[in-house]
């Protein structure tokens, strides 16, 4: 993830966004990143191994500060990353 974010920066970018499964354990590793959870969907999720849609959480972090940019409204510089 540091690479990633590293990279991100190179690229101009300011806003990182994932998605993974509620309560995975990659959920507050994300957080412990600074991942900010903005959400949750359910249903969204599907499990690899039995046909089950799960809760699904969207986390974002920050690279910059940007004055006036909201984080539920990401600027068009963003890279989302599906990690489910």
């Amino acid at each position: 993830m540091i690479k990633l974010e590293t990279r991100a920066r190179a690229l101009g970018k300011t806003l990182i966004t994932l998605e993974t499964k509620t309560g995975d354990n990659a959920e507050p590793l994300y957080a412990e990143m600074g991942y900010v959870t903005a959400g949750t969907i359910s249903g969204y999720c599907g499990d690899p191994f039995v046909e089950q849609l799960h809760a699904t959480t969207i986390m974002y972090k920050a690279l910059y500060k940007v004055p006036g940019v909201s984080p539920v409204r990401p600027p068009s510089n963003v890279i989302t990353l599906p990690l489910t």
